[in-house]
């Protein structure tokens, strides 16, 4: 015991110590290389030919694990490429529909300022436009002969609207359709054929009105002067009939003097025959009048 103590104690012990697990050390390294190298030993004494066909087939599954691993890794390499072409794709995709978003964006804020520009030009020309034709009035054009012969020697603006222009000439005032207008003309008072039509039509509407309104101010005006007739009437016709009784009564006095009173019956005779004339034919008008209230015409 005490040697074992002065073994673990003393510095020869541990030199000592040192040298056994060096040799331990150095017969374990003999061993196994003696067990990996010599056929005899590896494999628990396993033949050269057998060794050499394990080996083999070691060999050819770990080719065939290579290969694998290579394709699979091919398989990766192409996956790869493909999943990076499909999202620089998408990328380029994403900037090309930015690009043409910006793009119609721009062409968007091009045409509403081309709208802009467009109204404000138009708006423009028909101001000056309507400046030109109301400064005319009064001016004298040079002589111009009209598609139907007429020539209007020196003729003087009067009015000029979309239509034409209205001139007062040696004969009288005349209207001028544009198109009858010289070439100079139309190009000096800018006429154009869809605003003649739109003015055309604007007055043909206005002449409907005014007509239909011109009508039926007429029927209102004969209702009126209808009604006016039928009141006038019968209020004149009770007047008639009641100067009639009182003429009637007097000749009824007067005729038992015959002799006496002879031109005042003379005269009663006559107004009453010329009152009942009269009377027949008021109750015919009456009648008639009222015939035509009735059917409203």
């Amino acid at each position: 015991m005490r040697m074992f103590e002065d073994l673990l104690t003393s510095y020869r012990g541990a030199g000592v110590i040192g040298t056994c697990l060096a040799f331990f050390v150095l017969v374990s390294v003999v061993g196994l290389s003696l067990f990996v190298f010599e056929p005899g030993l590896n494999g628990l004494g396993e033949s050269g030919p057998g060794l050499v066909a394990r080996q083999e087939r070691e060999i050819g599954r770990l080719e065939h694990d290579l290969a694998e691993a290579q394709a699979k890794y091919e398989d990766y390499r192409e996956a790869r490429k493909f999943h990076d072409e499909v999202r620089l794709n998408v990328a380029r995709q994403d900037a090309a529909d930015a690009r043409l978003t910006g793009i119609a964006e721009k062409i968007d804020a091009t045409q509403a300022a081309l709208a802009g520009l467009r109204s404000r030009q138009e708006d423009y020309a028909a101001a000056y436009r309507d400046q030109v034709r109301e400064k005319a009035a009064g001016e004298v054009l040079p002589t111009m002969t009209l598609p139907d012969g007429r020539r209007l020697e020196s003729p003087v603006v009067v009015q000029v609207n979309p239509a034409g222009i209205q001139l007062r000439y040696q004969d009288g005032i005349v209207r001028v359709p544009a198109k009858d207008l010289p070439a100079k003309v139309r190009e000096r008072f800018q006429f154009d054929a869809a605003e003649m039509e739109r003015f055309l039509e604007q007055e043909k509407a206005m002449a409907g009105k005014l007509e239909r309104d011109l009508e039926r101010g007429l029927v209102e005006i004969k209702d009126n002067s209808r009604k006016e007739q039928i009141a006038r009437l019968e209020a004149r016709i009770p007047i008639i009939k009641s100067r009639v009784a009182a003429r009637a009564r007097q000749y009824a006095s007067l005729r038992g003097n015959p002799r006496r009173n002879y031109n005042t019956l003379t005269m009663l005779i006559r107004q009453v025959d010329a009152d009942e004339k009269a009377i027949f034919k008021y109750e015919a008008e009456l009648a008639e009048l009222k015939a035509a209230e009735r059917a409203g015409k």
